[in-house]
């Protein structure tokens, strides 16, 4: 979540966030605060539901639900796994 938001407020990226739940979970009450005030300003757009299907050229296919939706991509960051935030 921080890498997004750290994205999000350099001036010129446009960052699009892809979670796999319905809504966050296992997220440090700060951290909830930061990347809701970042989605509230515009900064990081974040898709629930989602799970990447495909990385092409310039775009991201992302399974939204059960749809297919493409969108426009320059970079990939993935993060997966970790360390859960009540063990840090």
């Amino acid at each position: 979540m921080k890498h997004a938001m750290g994205l999000g407020h350099q001036v010129g990226n446009q960052v699009t966030l892809s979670y796999r739940k319905e809504a966050f979970t296992r997220i440090k009450e700060r951290n909830a605060q930061r990347i809701q005030e970042s989605i509230r300003k515009g900064k990081v757009k974040a898709i629930f539901n989602s799970i990447p299907t495909e990385f092409k050229e310039s775009s991201v296919i992302l399974d939204v639900n059960g749809k297919q939706e493409e969108i426009p991509n320059d970079y990939v960051w993935i993060f997966a796994g970790g360390e859960p935030p009540w063990l840090s």
